[in-house]
């Protein structure tokens, strides 16, 4: 069992696609994650396209056994509230009308105020009616408005959330946000590592790879140690997930800002 994630630039990943499909297999690549590791915007008088943003590459070793694990979800996101004071707390909802590009079940639908509805709608009438005696109906703008499905952030909670192939730098961090954590570990010295990952970016990278509370994380180029980091933050769940990190050593330039902070390798 297990997950791989490699993240690479532009130059190679071409390449490493192919053997990854060679070692791991078509059949278990779970996907390609686009992040988005800079948020301000190149502007590169030699480049038609500015590089914003670098490749992670997701294979697992048994693509259908991963999927009888259960795969690993992030955290949830999204805005919750409870207009209605309803007792199972706070939630979000989505609307009950079918969008311009769906089919759905057509039937009325009266609105507290008494106006009628006749549209098509997500599900069937009898699904309606079991979500409206639920209290999982709501209507807006005092009732005159259309229907809308209650999603509860508990419930929502206990899913979890996927993820896309898109991580932006506001959810998952940036190399600029790295390198502040950085420059606060090393007593305020900053670059002391190139293109440092982010602690959010690896924690959300662990959820979704489904790690338990006593499993092993490896990381093969650990450069600035963001995993290990990101493990011990995930530890304060009370769980005993441990890593290996592996850095090959490296001389560092001596006109640096690492050397000047006394770094040698």
């Amino acid at each position: 069992d297990g997950v791989i994630f490699i993240s690479i630039d532009d130059n190679e990943q071409h390449h490493l696609k192919m053997l990854m499909n060679e070692v791991f297999g078509e059949s278990n690549f779970e996907g390609h994650i686009h992040w988005r590791r800079r948020h301000n915007q190149p502007n590169d008088p030699n480049k038609l396209i500015a590089i914003v943003a670098e490749h992670i590459f997701t294979y697992s070793k048994n693509s259908e056994q991963l999927k009888k694990l259960g795969v690993g979800k992030l955290e949830l996101t999204g805005k919750f509230s409870n207009p209605d004071n309803d007792q199972r707390g706070n939630w979000n909802s989505k609307p009950w009308k079918i969008g311009s590009n769906q089919s759905g079940s057509k039937y009325t639908i009266r609105t507290p105020s008494g106006k009628i509805l006749d549209e098509e709608w997500m599900g069937e009438e009898r699904t309606y009616q079991k979500l409206l005696k639920d209290k999982r109906i709501y209507f807006s703008d005092d009732g005159k408005g259309l229907p809308r499905k209650k999603i509860f952030k508990s419930e929502r909670e206990a899913e979890g959330q996927s993820a896309t192939n898109w991580f932006k730098h506001e959810l998952f961090g940036s190399n600029q946000d790295a390198s502040k954590e950085n420059t606060g570990l090393f007593n305020g010295v900053k670059n002391i590592f190139n293109n440092p990952k982010p602690v959010k970016l690896l924690s959300n990278i662990i959820r979704l790879g489904g790690v338990n509370e006593n499993d092993i994380i490896l990381d093969f180029f650990a450069g600035s140690g963001t995993t290990g980091h990101a493990i011990m933050d995930l530890n304060k769940d009370g769980g005993n997930r441990q890593f290996i990190l592996v850095q090959i050593p490296e001389a560092v330039d001596e006109n640096s800002e690492t050397f000047k902070a006394g770094y040698k390798n």
